[in-house]
């Protein structure tokens, strides 16, 4: 549609500034005339395409149905077991979501904003720091915006040290702490 109208665009501009500007004898204006028939049968030809092409486009559907696609370019169904699997992802991610909310309930004074408090600690930064020498990985958390935030983490972090916790496929226990302590000299890497 747009080439079509394109070019009917063009050869209107064309038509329409064709003007005769030589003398008016009897072999300019029949080349003129000729000139100008020729252009107008154009200009016809492409205003039939260009309604064609607006019939053509108003006749065709503007949404396919899966049955009337050829059998090679139908969708298949999803596969089932790999929406389970993301859902049992999801549900296993929920209850641990729950029992924290429900271990930092029992510390905090307004027990409906632990699950606001663990969306802080998620997006929290945490310095990664292995220690293949003594088998650990501590994960340290930096501090949150309120100090009674930092307390509650902080009896998280002693909870979760207590499940001694090995990082996949290493053999680093995770230990979880809250905040920088003093360097007392010593070069972290």
């Amino acid at each position: 549609m747009r080439s079509a109208n394109g070019k009917l665009s063009r050869s209107m501009a064309v038509f329409g500034a064709l003007n005769m500007q030589q003398t008016i004898e009897p072999d300019h204006v029949e080349a003129f005339t000729q000139r100008k028939a020729v252009l107008k049968e154009e200009l016809d030809a492409l205003q039939a395409n260009v309604i064609s092409l607006k019939a053509t486009r108003k006749a065709t559907e503007r949404r396919i149905k899966v049955k009337d696609l050829p059998e090679e370019q139908r969708f298949t169904q999803l596969s089932t077991h790999s929406k389970h699997f993301v859902d049992a992802i999801k549900m296993l991610a929920y209850r641990a979501e729950t029992a924290m909310a429900n271990f930092l309930r029992e510390s905090m004074t307004r027990a409906d904003e632990t699950r606001t408090l663990l969306r802080e600690l998620y997006t929290t930064e945490a310095d990664l720091l292995p220690d293949l020498k003594n088998k650990t990985l501590t994960v340290r958390l930096h501090h949150l915006a309120q100090n009674r935030s930092d307390q509650s983490i902080a009896l998280l972090c002693e909870e979760l040290n207590q499940t001694k916790t090995v990082f996949p496929r290493t053999e680093l226990q995770m230990i979880f702490e809250i905040g920088k302590p003093e360097n007392n000299g010593k070069e972290e890497i």
